[in-house]
């Protein structure tokens, strides 16, 4: 109710309070879903594969596939819900649930199930240098360019791929 009327805002508020609200009602969301984390954390492949958990689980991919797509372009640091302006909040809402949800019984499968979870390992180990890929990717992302430029070659999304991996491994 609050984000919908400071939706209306012509300027955006100082620390991000026009969108606390809405933030405060998914960390709430979250909250709630702690005491089902302990199910979650014991899923690997074998378990997700079964009709009990694999059929919500499409479910919430479907429901969560359509409502991005429903709901447009999101921009929580500017006030961006969707495309819809105020009546996108609800979906904006079930996105963030659902991706939490989807993410969580994901990666829980992948991380206890032994050949996937290198993977999972992989990205532990890259998110413990989050803040250094962050402070130094756009220097790294300006040289590849500027070498990729010397060659006149566009690789387009190659090119993007390539800067990642130049940007991880610097």
């Amino acid at each position: 109710m609050v984000n919908a009327i400071t939706s209306f805002l012509p300027v955006l508020l100082p620390w991000s309070l026009d969108t606390a609200f809405i933030t405060a009602v998914l960390i709430y969301c979250g909250f709630l879903m702690k005491p089902y984390l302990i199910h979650i954390e014991q899923l690997d492949v074998k378990k997700s594969l079964r009709p009990k958990v694999l059929i919500p689980v499409i479910v919430a991919a479907g429901v969560y596939i359509c409502s991005i797509i429903m709901c447009g372009d999101i921009n929580t640091s500017v006030r961006i819900f969707g495309k819809h302006g105020w009546l996108s909040i609800p979906l904006y809402m079930l996105i963030g649930v659902l991706g939490t949800i989807l993410y969580l019984v994901i990666f829980a499968a992948a991380e206890n199930t032994v050949w996937i979870s290198v993977l999972c390992n992989v990205f532990s180990y890259i998110g413990r240098y989050t803040m250094v890929i962050l402070a130094t990717h756009i220097a790294v992302f300006k040289a590849v360019n500027l070498l990729l430029d010397s060659f006149n070659n566009s690789l387009g999304y190659a090119g993007t791929l390539v800067k990642v991996a130049i940007a991880v491994a610097v």
